[in-house]
């Protein structure tokens, strides 16, 4: 009989003591999903880098280029149509090259530049920074 009152004393807990357990245990599931907030990161899809793609083109506009790399990689391009209206004729050899090397090599010396949103690429009108000198 003394073991019996024994155990159920050693497990009969005061509601005080009870209450505290439960907000422990609140704070606990917090901290807990904290930290998983703390450490969690931008994930993205691949970057251009990654992506390889075989075109080769002679003599063709730029539009026909996005929609070559659209139809092969499933990104999408985005532009104002006038800011590739007068963009010269292009010529891209072929091979297996990265999106980022073919747009690189085909917007160089120009005023344009792209940017990767998700599965898009954005191009834009580059930015011109005016520096102005004061005279004393």
């Amino acid at each position: 009989m003394f073991d019996k009152e024994k155990k159920a004393s050693l497990f009969r807990l005061s509601k005080k003591t009870l209450m505290i357990m439960r907000i422990s245990l609140f704070h606990i599931f917090l901290l807990t999903c904290g930290t998983h907030l703390i450490f969690a990161n931008k994930m993205s899809g691949q970057s251009l880098e990654s992506i390889s793609v075989d075109i080769e083109l002679h003599n063709q506009d730029i539009k026909t280029l996005f929609k070559s790399i659209e139809n092969k990689t499933g990104l999408l391009f985005a532009y104002q149509p006038q800011l590739i209206d007068n963009f010269p004729k292009i010529n891209t050899s072929g091979g297996m090259r990265s999106v980022s090397d073919i747009l690189n090599s085909v917007l160089k010396g120009s005023n344009l530049v792209y940017k990767q949103v998700d599965k898009s690429i954005v191009i834009y009108k580059k930015k011109i920074k005016v520096f102005l000198i004061r005279q004393k």
